[in-house]
């Protein structure tokens, strides 16, 4: 509540009003308070106008001829251009047993990491087992084909015995036996014949005697049936011998061509079975050595397995885990390798980098990565280093282009890859150190150039702010080559104007005293004179504050 404060009267004293003393005091403070607010007010002003006077005078470039690189700024990282991948080469997932420290240095044969390798050793018992069955195997089955070519070869030669005996003896038969009869019966007809002429004389004769009786009769019945026997045996010598040529010769022959058409038979299938009964043994011994073959090829992988569960560097290098690169992380997201983490068939495990000779790779997007040629200089600044900055030259760029992942899928970027000089350089850089690749494309010399910052785009229109009356007035220029820190102005500007290297604020925009609004920067229509780009005519300066230039537009703002 404000204090009620009386006005005294000229005819009496001044009585004591409410304000009392305590009252007074609170007024004296108040006052005070104020009064320090308002010098405070005041010095902060007079500091804030004489700050933002340096501000203002460091945010105003002024235009000048100069020479500059075009680059290309890119971020990436640091990576060996050389590097030994060590994979898991088991065939089963096991787990680490022993792992070296990351970050230490090994030599040429150092141990690196020892898998656990029990289950593959048990394998190996059993598939040894199994091998020396199989070779015992293999054993019995070559037995068996000896005993088998022995077997076929006393078959055989019995075969052939007895296709020799049948030949021989019908050749003995066709050549003796057949031709002996053939005389034999023929001799035995002969004799017949000739038995019976005797007896027929003997009985003329006896008959003759008979008649002068100098003959008993008894002794010319002798006679005659002795005739008779002559003439029945002379009758069965030319039966005998029709026999044996009609039939008996014939059946032999037939017989003993049998004979050997039966052995030669035999002898065929005896040689057919042979070779039927080798080639199933030649199968068993094929089979069992292929058995030999195939467990002995599992026990030397086996073993191979077994040398393979211990990794040992194959160079001296950096010891860094495949995770730490963000390798498999989608399987292990990200955490460490060690003792008892379970590695997969083929799975990366460690790298060794060789640092001697390194690469920064870094992603320039598709747009731009036609202007990257092989061999093309270009400086690295390290982050990890305090910026240090590397000379280098581009080594390749990637064949494919890469994809923005999930977070962009449209945006597509080329690796380019850019071997550093580090020849004469005593350093310690390691794979995936941040690095920002600067990558030349180009120079431009005795041009007019102004930081790019200062330059400002609107419906197509380049253009720059510059000072007038106390304010800043858009200015369209055109541009020529630019890099990531300059830009090469062809028309508008004239050497020693001076730029705004910010966005000015509202109450700083010059006002066009034709509209009595901020000015603002519009396209120009092509000037009747055709004057060449930096005539007197087409610059701006503080003084003409009735029109924008007119400008060209610029083909290079992309």
């Amino acid at each position: 509540m404000t204090p009620e404060i009386t006005i005294p009267s000229t005819r009496c004293r001044p009585r004591q009003g409410p304000l009392s003393r305590p009252g007074r005091a609170v007024m004296r403070l108040v006052i005070a308070l104020v009064v320090i607010a308002g010098l405070s007010v005041a010095a902060l002003a007079y500091f804030n106008r004489s700050d933002s006077g340096n501000a203002e005078e460091s945010a105003l470039y002024t235009v000048r001829t100069m020479d500059f690189d075009i680059t290309l700024t890119a971020t990436g990282e640091l990576r060996a251009s050389r590097e030994t991948v060590l994979r898991s080469r088991l065939e089963t997932t096991v787990p680490i047993v022993e792992i070296v420290e990351e970050g230490i240095t090994v030599e040429a044969g150092d141990l690196l990491v020892r898998l656990s390798d029990d289950e593959i050793r048990q394998r190996l018992e059993n598939e040894t087992l199994t091998l020396e069955t199989a070779r015992s195997e293999l054993v019995s089955a070559e037995n068996a084909l000896e005993i088998q070519r022995s077997d076929n070869d006393s078959n055989l030669r019995a075969s052939n015995l007895r296709l020799q005996l049948a030949e021989i003896g019908f050749e003995k038969w066709e050549k003796g036996e057949d031709e002996e009869q053939r005389k034999q019966l023929a001799l035995n007809i002969e004799a017949a014949e000739r038995e019976l002429e005797r007896l027929e004389e003997k009985y003329e004769n006896s008959r003759m005697l008979l008649e002068a009786n100098f003959l008993s009769r008894d002794q010319f019945k002798q006679d005659e049936l002795a005739l008779l026997r002559a003439k029945a045996d002379l009758e069965r010598a030319r039966l005998r011998s029709d026999t044996y040529h009609q039939y008996e010769r014939e059946m032999k022959r037939v017989e003993l061509e049998s004979e050997i058409r039966e052995a030669t038979a035999e002898l065929d299938r005896v040689k057919r079975r042979n070779e039927s009964e080798i080639a199933s043994r030649l199968a068993s011994v094929t089979n069992a050595r292929q058995q030999v073959a195939i467990r002995q090829a599992r026990v030397e992988k086996l073993e191979e397995q077994i040398a393979a569960s211990v990794i040992r560097a194959p160079t001296a290098g950096l010891v860094v885990y495949a995770t730490s690169l963000g390798r498999n992380s989608w399987r292990r997201e990200n955490n460490p390798l060690g003792v008892g983490t379970q590695v997969s068939p083929n799975e990366e495990i460690i790298v060794l980098p060789n640092n001697e000779e390194m690469i920064a790779a870094v992603n320039i997007h598709e747009s731009l990565v036609g202007q990257i040629q092989r061999g093309q200089p270009a400086r690295v600044r390290i982050d990890a280093r305090r910026g240090k900055t590397l000379e280098g030259v581009i080594d390749g760029v990637g064949v494919l282009a890469q994809t923005g992942g999930w977070r962009d899928p449209n945006l597509r970027q080329y690796e380019v890859r850019i071997r550093l000089n580090l020849a004469d350089i005593d350093h310690d850089f390691k794979p995936s150190m941040r690095s920002e690749g600067e990558i030349i494309v180009g120079r431009v010399t005795n041009a007019l150039a102004v930081p790019v910052e200062g330059i400002f785009f609107e419906d197509g229109v380049a253009f720059v702010y510059t000072p007038r009356d106390g304010r800043y007035a858009p200015v369209p220029v055109t541009i020529g080559r630019r890099s990531s820190i300059f830009a090469e102005i062809t028309r508008g500007l004239s050497e020693g104007d001076r730029i705004l290297l910010r966005q000015p604020r509202t109450n700083e925009l010059w006002i066009d005293p034709a509209t009595q609004r901020p000015a603002v920067a519009r396209a120009p229509q092509p000037p009747a004179d055709r004057t060449q780009p930096g005539d007197a005519d087409d610059q701006t300066t503080s003084t003409e504050t009735s029109r924008v230039p007119a400008v060209v537009t610029d083909a290079t703002t992309d």
